[in-house]
């Protein structure tokens, strides 16, 4: 069972995400596809925040943080 929140139709696309943004291929085979999409880092943010995410606070969930001088 894919997570409800992914849509393939006509690019991937997750609706926990409010901007225009395409899921990569390793959250598509780890989350967006598969039964365990409970573990997702862009649904758990979602849920804690009650809203979907801007397209910042998704890349916040999967780049490293960067170092400020």
């Amino acid at each position: 069972m894919t997570c409800p929140l992914y849509s393939a139709n006509p690019v991937s696309r997750c609706d926990a995400v409010a901007d225009e943004v395409t899921p990569t291929l390793h959250e598509r085979e780890h989350f967006c596809q598969c039964d365990d999409y409970g573990h997702c880092p862009t649904l758990r943010t979602m849920l804690r925040l009650g809203r979907p995410l801007r397209e910042a606070e998704y890349l916040d969930n999967y780049l490293p943080p960067t170092e400020r001088t």
